[in-house]
This record gives C-alpha cells, sequence and structure tokens, in this order.
C-alpha cells in the first residue's frame, strides 16, 4: 500500500513538472518571458551588492543572488521596489522568470488587495477576461507596462498570485480613527484582516516613518499637525502627536497584512516557494513585513522547522531572504554615482541591494 502510494505521488510530480514545463514554453511562446539578447541589453543598468552579518558590502551579479535565493532553505524571497523604477520592474520579471524554471514559485503582490483575490483568480482560471479583471481588480496605472508581463506569465505557468495587501478602506479607518476602529468590523471583513490587534510597530519603523514624514514635509512645506512644525523622529505612538500615530499604525496595517498572507501560502506544504514584490519600505532594513512575519512565524510555528530562535528575526531569516532596489544616477562608465559601501545603514537594507540606473527606460 506504501509502495503504491509512493507511486501515485511520484506520478502527480512528474505530471506537475511536465505542466509547469509546457506553461514555461507556452510562456516564451507568447511573450511573457522577455529574450536572453533583451535582459543583456539592460544589464548594464544595474549592480548587485551583497551585504553580510559583520555589515560589509561586496559585489556580486544576478546570477550568484538567484543561486542564493533557489536554495531549498529559501523558502520565501521579499523584493522591495521603488514604485516606477523601469529596471526594478524588469529584474522583478527576470526573478520570478529563474525561480520559476526549477521548480513551482508563487507569486505575491503588494499591488492587489485581499479583497480582490477572488476576481484575480477567476481571471487566472480563464473564467473572465482580463478587461473584467483589470476593473474589478481596480489595477495601478502603471499595471499593464511594470506588472502585467510577470502577472500572465504565473498565468501561463498555472501559478497562484496572492492579492496580498490590506485593503485601503481599512487602511483608510485606521488612519482616521486608529487601530480599535477595526474591531467594530464585521466578521467577513476581518477575513480579509491578519489576526487583530495587530503587533505595535516596533521602535526602529517609528524612527524610520517619522524621518522620512519629517523629510517629506521639509520639502512640502507642510506638516501632519497642520501647525507649519516638523514631526518628531520619536515618541511617534506619544498621544502628543495623535494624526502621525495613526499614520504609522496605518502603514503597520500594511506590512501586518502582507505578512500574514504570506504566511498562509508558506504554511501550505506544496508550495516550495514564494516570491512577494513590494515597496522598499515595507522591507527595507527588516523593518515592517519582515517584523510581523518573524512574529507570525513564532507565533504560529507554521511548521516550517524552525527550530529554536532566539533573537528578533531569526525565525523570518531562517526561511528568507530580500533584495532592494535603489535608482541611481550611473556615470557613463556603466557605474552608481553617490554611493557609499561603507555605509552601515546600506549594509543592513537587505540581503542584496540592487542599485539601478534611474535614468534607464524600458519598451514594454
Amino acid at each position: 500500500i506504501r509502495f503504491r502510494q509512493f507511486r501515485k505521488r511520484m506520478a502527480a510530480t512528474h505530471v506537475r513538472r511536465g505542466l509547469q514545463a509546457i506553461g514555461s514554453a507556452l510562456g516564451l511562446a507568447l511573450g511573457f518571458r522577455r529574450s536572453n539578447a533583451e535582459e543583456q541589453k539592460h544589464d548594464e543598468n544595474f549592480i548587485v551588492y551583497e551585504t553580510s552579518k559583520e555589515g560589509t558590502t561586496s559585489l556580486s551579479n544576478f546570477q550568484d543572488m538567484i543561486h542564493d535565493f533557489k536554495r531549498n532553505t529559501c523558502r520565501l524571497v521579499i523584493l522591495g521596489e521603488t514604485h516606477g523604477d523601469q529596471v526594478a520592474h524588469l529584474l522583478e520579471h527576470r526573478v520570478f522568470q529563474s525561480l520559476s524554471d526549477s521548480r513551482p514559485c508563487i507569486l505575491s503582490m503588494e499591488m492587489f488587495e485581499t479583497d480582490r483575490q477572488l476576481p484575480l483568480d477567476e481571471y487566472l482560471h480563464g473564467i473572465i477576461p482580463e478587461t473584467s479583471m483589470l476593473r474589478d481588480c481596480n489595477v495601478w496605472g502603471n499595471y499593464k507596462k511594470d506588472y502585467r508581463p510577470t502577472v500572465e506569465l504565473a498565468k501561463s505557468l498555472g501559478m497562484p498570485v496572492i492579492a496580498a495587501n490590506a485593503p485601503s478602506r481599512y487602511v483608510s479607518i485606521v488612519n482616521s480613527l486608529g487601530q480599535e476602529a477595526l474591531e467594530k468590523l464585521p466578521e467577513k471583513a476581518l477575513e480579509l484582516l491578519p489576526p487583530l490587534p495587530i503587533k505595535t510597530p516596533s521602535a526602529a519603523l517609528c524612527y524610520k516613518f517619522a524621518t522620512y514624514m519629517r523629510a517629506t514635509q521639509m520639502q512640502s512645506g507642510t506638516s501632519v499637525d497642520g501647525e507649519g512644525g516638523m514631526c518628531p523622529a520619536n515618541d511617534v505612538l506619544n498621544d502628543s502627536n495623535p494624526a502621525l500615530k495613526r499614520m504609522v499604525l496605518a502603514q503597520s496595517l500594511w506590512d501586518a497584512t502582507m505578512a500574514w498572507k504570506l504566511v498562509e501560502v508558506l504554511r501550505k506544504a506544496e508550495h516550495p516557494k514564494v516570491l512577494h514584490l513590494c515597496g522598499r519600505f515595507h522591507v527595507e532594513h527588516g523593518l515592517g513585513i519582515p517584523e510581523h512575519l518573524d512574529a507570525y512565524l513564532r507565533r504560529f510555528h507554521c511548521d516550517l522547522n524552525l527550530g529554536f530562535m532566539s533573537e528578533d528575526g531569526d525565525a523570518f531569516r531562517a526561511i528568507a531572504k530580500t533584495a532592494v532596489f535603489i535608482p541611481v544616477e550611473f556615470a557613463p562608465n556603466g557605474k552608481p554615482l553617490n554611493i557609499d559601501l561603507k555605509d552601515p545603514l546600506l549594509a543592513r537594507a537587505a540581503d542584496y541591494v540592487i542599485f539601478t540606473n534611474s535614468a534607464a527606460t524600458i519598451e514594454p
């Protein structure tokens, strides 16, 4: 009996791999995969650096990064982009293509909200046309140019695409009324969100958020409290600045929702690897999604064989790799300008830091 069960599992595996190969070839034929020549044409528009626990940053390359991502111990890859970075979007597609070449890889995206999963699934399964999906999912304005090729590749491979972001209406509730207001949502609505209450944002994230808001205010001459002052880069959760407190809690709802959706996928053993696309702020420096995901992994175990993890972040680092794309000016010789590889903040930004040519344009 056990032998027959083993043969059935092996047969199912061969069928799945065969279908994946067919889907891969079909994706290439339909133009969802870019040619090698087309990819290499843009190789001069990015440069990859690997960081270390010791705080160093060393030159790497795309293939070595992919090899690291393909390790069996790496269940999750998170890519943090600067929205609108053309080179980053091309590389995200290449990463998903490379990971899908050897084994099934699920695509998870900030660009779809959790309440849009049904129309997205209906489109991926060929039930509704793309025009209906685009309307019902309320896709981003740059979807067709920047994200459609990757979604279409997943569709051709028969792989799920996870709508991972919190619905904007609930983020607005937190931004206006605070996190406690979510407790009043009906049960169906709560199914779209992570377990409540959401983990309190860390001091590091609060400092980063306040610093970002301060820089934004200096550029625009506005203020969170409307009084023309600069928001402090500390005591963000202090009630003395309720508007800023609600803003960072709304940011945390985005992060927690994406982390929770990733945990749900990771708990399914038949899905060996997940690629998540999101903005840099949600993953950079191990803040945001990594913090919430680490807490969820510890709390719910997820059958991931994590062992005993003594420090914050250990559970996340045991199964995940991160990379962030940073658009900068490139010199005529193909090297990025005005970067300091000895900057300790850069070495802690992610496992891989990819500088992209901010002036490069990618043809659709």
